[in-house]
């Protein structure tokens, strides 16, 4: 794998209730920290779907976190720990014939 390889990351914000969305501050701080190191971020119902190569994870999570993959959990970073759940890459979905 590349360093310039897109991973996605998905940021489960806390306290969301099934079938209402994020609530607007968290989403935008979290954001913010996300985009300030390049990541591309998109909000979902449950927070964030966030692009970032492995270069840029490892600005936010530190080096050994480069090598995340598929099913993998980050640390949620000390700053976003009281409006983050969890981080993780997503599996890549299977599709049978």
């Amino acid at each position: 794998m590349s360093d310039e390889e897109s991973v996605a990351l998905e940021v489960l914000l806390k306290n969301v209730e099934p079938g209402t969305t994020a609530n607007p501050g968290d989403l935008a701080r979290v954001r913010r920290a996300f985009e300030s190191s390049g990541a591309v971020c998109h909000a979902v119902p449950f927070g964030l779907v966030c692009m970032a190569s492995r270069d840029q994870i490892a600005r936010l999570f530190g080096p050994a976190s480069a090598s995340v993959g598929p099913g993998d959990s980050l640390p949620v970073p000390a700053a976003l720990a009281d409006v983050v759940e969890q981080i993780t890459v997503p599996r890549r979905p299977e599709f049978f014939p």
